[in-house]
Parts: C-alpha cells; structure tokens; sequence
C-alpha cells in the first residue's frame, strides 16, 4: 500500500486517507454500498451486507 500511496501523493497529487484505505479482496470490501461476488465462475456485483441493515431505530405497532 506503501507504494500506490507514493504515487497518488506524488504524482496525481492527490490526498491518502490512511485510516479509511485499505487493500484486500474485492469480495472482502465494499464501494457505495455494494460488494463483488462469484457466481459459476463469473463476477458479480452485490448490495453489500452492511447496506441491507436498516439504519433507522424499528418501531413496534401501536
């Protein structure tokens, strides 16, 4: 990681967030909610797990 950082920092001069990047798998990671798979040997896009779980409070019916 040391090294793409280098290059991102140097030559397209851009900003690294080092405590939000991260390099693994694809299939381990997520980018604007979804996540990739394999499906009989061919990849696949997903709404990643996290994405699924609802972010606002459950109310119980009155």
């Amino acid at each position: 990681m040391a090294s793409i950082t280098h290059f991102l920092e140097t030559r397209l001069r851009l900003k690294v967030n080092t405590v939000k990047s991260a390099v693994d798998r694809p299939w381990r990671r997520s980018f604007l909610g979804y996540s990739v798979s394999w499906h009989k040997r061919q990849v696949r896009l997903r709404v990643a797990p996290k994405s699924l779980k609802p972010s606002w409070p459950s109310f119980a019916p009155c």
